[in-house]
């Protein structure tokens, strides 16, 4: 059987098995406690400091571990890492409300540096991570590109080619995953026993771009939950935010894997996007707004600036909470407002000092002017 590649995207946790390759949509049961009670699983963190962009996502994926193959698109040369085994566990719990949940065991990744070259496509670096095998390669060729994937095992369905084309043409870089039999849970016929491992890839860029257009395809709808971290709320226009609140010690405590993300005092923001994969032509940006609104479980969601979403991302508005809308325009009219109270202050305080200096000034006259004088 032919492995083909699962085309899911920068940041997109969707991973989507071509031809006849199975893909679990993983239902997920919620205790009745939960607030929110989404019908799919696919989930991914993006953390961010000033270009430095980290990007966490758990794939999600059931049959034999042989047919998984997945390719990602990245504007930078990335590095690939573990991610912490129960970051998405513990984000769920603490924006969802919190529940039990296991401790953290790390795993460790072997390194197999193998860099090489071939006709338009360079292979960077070769590295079993986690559940994972990965290849880091750039491309200055699409149909190089494609070949190589073909002859590695995978298979890109002509209607995919222009894209990945775009992608090439942009410059950008791209790591190929398959599952690593030695490591990941599988059973003596090579099926998953259990979930693949969240895994990481660090790199730079000015914007964060979440690529969907890789999940065009035919209509249907798909449901993302995307967690923002940065030092501003960080959010997609349009989506439901579902939690955003700056963290703290106590956020730290019941999601200890936040400190791999140096999250201390950034706004952590629960995004929820569904996706009309039959409108998507283009891709969508994570925007960061100026103001920095608390959301909790229990509390109406926001949706933010859906005036900026662009019409053909595929993206579905929420209709759900209450529509804000913060630009630079704002911010300006907020500063002059600002201003002019700030004015208004201090001129009251000059009229004060100036008032008590006056009476100051008549009661001194007084006390020292003589009783006949005053007659």
């Amino acid at each position: 059987m032919k492995k083909y590649i699962a085309q899911a995207l920068l940041a997109v946790p969707v991973w989507f098995m071509l031809g006849s390759i199975g893909f679990a949509m993983c239902v997920w049961f919620a205790p009745p406690s939960r607030q929110f009670e989404p019908d799919t699983n696919m989930k991914t963190l993006i953390s961010r400091h000033n270009n430095d962009i980290t990007m966490t996502v758990q794939p999600q994926f059931s049959g034999n571990a042989t047919d998984f193959a997945l390719v990602m698109p990245f504007p930078s040369e990335p590095v690939v890492e573990e991610a912490p085994a129960d970051i998405f566990t513990q984000l769920e719990d603490l924006t969802n409300p919190e529940v039990a949940f296991d401790d953290f065991i790390g795993l460790d990744a072997a390194t197999q540096e193998n860099a090489r070259s071939s006709d338009g496509v360079r292979v960077i670096e070769e590295r079993d991570v986690g559940d994972f095998s990965t290849v880091s390669l750039s491309a200055t060729s699409e149909s190089a590109l494609i070949t190589w994937l073909n002859n590695e095992g995978y298979e890109v369905t002509p209607e995919k080619q222009a894209i990945v084309a775009n992608y090439v043409a942009s410059g950008g870089y791209f790591v190929a995953l398959k599952v690593n039999m030695d490591k990941a849970d599988v059973d003596e016929d090579g099926f998953l026993q259990g979930e693949l491992a969240p895994i990481s890839f660090k790199f730079t860029n000015e914007s964060v771009m979440i690529p969907l257009r890789l999940l065009a395809g035919e209509s249907s709808v798909v449901t993302l939950t995307i967690y923002t971290l940065a030092d501003k709320l960080s959010y997609i226009p349009g989506a439901e935010i579902q939690y955003s609140k700056k963290v703290d010690a106590t956020h730290l405590k019941e999601a200890p894997a936040l400190e791999n993300y140096d999250a201390w005092k950034q706004w952590l923001v629960r995004n929820v996007v569904q996706v009309e994969t039959g409108e998507i032509k283009a891709d969508v940006e994570v925007l960061a707004t100026i103001e920095n609104r608390i959301v909790v479980p229990g509390e109406q969601p926001l949706v933010l600036n859906p005036d900026q979403l662009p019409k053909d991302t595929g993206v579905i508005v929420s209709e759900n909470g209450m529509t804000i809308y913060t630009d630079e325009t704002e911010e300006v009219e907020q500063t002059t407002v600002a201003q002019a109270t700030s004015r208004i202050t201090s001129g009251m305080v000059i009229v004060l000092a100036i008032s008590n200096v006056v009476l100051l000034t008549i009661l001194v006259a007084n006390k020292n002017t003589p009783i006949s004088a005053k007659k």
